[in-house]
């Protein structure tokens, strides 16, 4: 998987594992302004482990720019 990939598919996953409730009250918790996904601790902690094991082989440049994105 490329990184651009990777990318649109961590926000595909970000995106459907949001609550809009709990992205209401995430954002209300920030005073500046904020975008979040609204998306729970577990949920978050499993497509971590997703995208971990799709980048912890690439090059370190590799995975530097994913990162940044």
């Amino acid at each position: 998987m490329t990184t651009n990939q990777l990318v649109h598919a961590m926000r595909r996953q970000l995106r459907a594992a949001s609550e809009p409730d709990f992205h209401k009250g995430v954002s209300n918790f920030f005073k500046e302004p904020v975008e979040p996904y609204g998306v729970r601790t577990t949920k978050l902690q499993e497509i971590v482990r997703f995208l971990f094991r799709e980048i912890k082989h690439w090059p370190k440049p590799q995975r530097d720019a994913f990162i940044e994105e």
